[in-house]
């Protein structure tokens, strides 16, 4: 199953997919059809978000931050409250092919998200993105090839054991990781202090969902694949504590998006 059937799809949802070549099933595959309440995407799940109006989405798909090239959303699989997905309203494999405006704005919205969940929880977020490219699709451990970053409030205590298993070292921050991730399959790291960390997993045959499978073994739970658990009472939390305050959080709207189709 793919990521978008055809070129024509995304030109006709009004979103680019950016690809040098197409057709896109060569480049923005997915492994599987995802089936949610009956329904089966045979587009890009994150395209078909920023085409449809909210009263037309699932109630995960409620959008609850964002600025003009991103919007969050509550993270299907959910294994704790307040987990979101930064994602690009652009369709990139990764953060990594960003422009610099889009560069800019993702540093604000996920400084943004992180200041308030560490005056809920006392402690910074990690962030963390296994990113795709046009060089390496088929070892790629991301599930849905649409750039999205990964926004957990949780201490791993095992960070060092993870690290260490996955070979991840630490860079100078995000510019580095534009850097050091520019056309390659990487796994990217922001832990509770600030510190970065980064793998080029090129021709590596990396699991899927790794860093949440690592997340899971912490919470004393196998339960890390977002497919088949939902966590639906988490998400409904989420929701909860993003929209109580909604002066700090608008809700995105389909029909004023700006074309994006030529970007």
């Amino acid at each position: 199953m793919w990521c978008c059937q055809r070129a024509s799809d995304c030109v006709a949802a009004g979103v680019s997919c950016n690809s040098p070549s197409h057709p896109l099933e060569s480049l923005l595959r997915v492994p599987f059809a995802v089936k949610l309440k009956g329904r089966t995407l045979n587009q890009c799940r994150f395209c078909e978000i920023m085409v449809m109006s909210r009263d037309n989405r699932e109630f995960y798909d409620e959008v609850l931050d964002e600025n003009d090239d991103f919007f969050v959303i509550p993270a299907l699989g959910s294994l704790v409250e307040d987990y979101v997905l930064i994602v690009s309203k652009r369709h990139v494999l990764s953060m990594c092919y960003l422009n610099e405006q889009e560069k800019k704005n993702l540093i604000d919205i996920t400084n943004k998200l992180r200041m308030r969940l560490k005056e809920r929880y006392d402690f910074f977020p990690i962030v963390f993105e296994h990113g795709a490219s046009h060089s390496d699709m088929n070892r790629s451990a991301c599930c849905v090839i649409h750039a999205h970053v990964h926004v957990v409030p949780i201490r791993l205590s095992c960070q060092e054991e993870m690290c260490s298993a996955l070979e991840i070292s630490e860079i100078a921050g995000f510019e580095a990781l534009y850097k050091l991730g520019k056309d390659k399959p990487y796994i990217s790291f922001l832990d509770n202090t600030e510190k970065m960390f980064f793998r080029d997993v090129s021709g590596a045959a990396m699991l899927s969902q790794i860093i949440r499978q690592w997340i899971a073994r912490d919470l004393g739970t196998t339960r890390w694949d977002w497919r088949l658990h939902h966590f639906e009472k988490n998400i409904r939390a989420t929701i909860d504590e993003f929209t109580e305050k909604k002066q700090q959080f608008k809700y995105f709207n389909a029909e004023k998006l700006r074309d994006i189709s030529n970007h």
